[in-house]
């Protein structure tokens, strides 16, 4: 529960190494896009200027979690018009320029943002998404076993379980 006394339990399914390493790979794709497409960490400045505020805050993680403090923690601004941002477990954070210049915001404005999306990274709630989509995986595929669906069913109800579950709790 930490020191906010959050005391809600989580679905873990999905290992945290498994999430680490997936995690990695993404981090690595995501950047290679973005240096590809010239929009990798273009501003020195600005870049500069997230990567001090992440450093103040990725300081006070220990609180939270003290073997935060030895994630390999990395931090990049990407060029886009994007008003995100967010944080992979293990600590790739991605600032997107969008929202810092689009809402003109300061660095404490920044810094609540990012800490916001540092919170979910320390809380693990991707991995616990990851352990409820693959629990869920497993429902469809016994139930369309079970009934003879076959894959177009289990299409079928995969594509139910996003529109009733999923998708009503999602940013979307």
């Amino acid at each position: 529960s930490g020191v906010v006394g959050a005391d809600r339990k989580q679905f873990m399914l999905v290992s945290s190494e498994a999430m680490e390493q997936s995690s990695a790979q993404a981090y690595v794709k995501t950047l290679t896009a973005a240096r590809s497409k010239g929009e990798l960490n273009v501003d020195p400045i600005l870049t500069k200027r997230v990567q001090d505020i992440a450093r103040r805050l990725i300081a006070q993680t220990g609180v939270f979690r003290e073997d935060a403090l030895k994630w390999k923690w990395q931090v990049n601004v990407i060029n886009e018009d994007t008003l995100n941002a967010w944080c992979m477990p293990g600590g790739r954070i991605v600032v997107y320029s969008g929202i810092i210049k689009k809402l003109n915001l300061t660095d404490a404005q920044l810094a609540a943002v990012m800490g916001h999306e540092i919170a979910h990274a320390l809380r693990e709630h991707s991995r616990e998404q990851a352990s409820t989509d693959q629990l869920k995986n497993i429902g469809i595929f016994a139930v369309a076993t079970a009934t003879g669906l076959g894959d177009l069913g289990a299409s079928a109800l995969n594509l139910a379980s996003q529109y009733t579950i999923s998708l009503p709790f999602s940013r979307s």
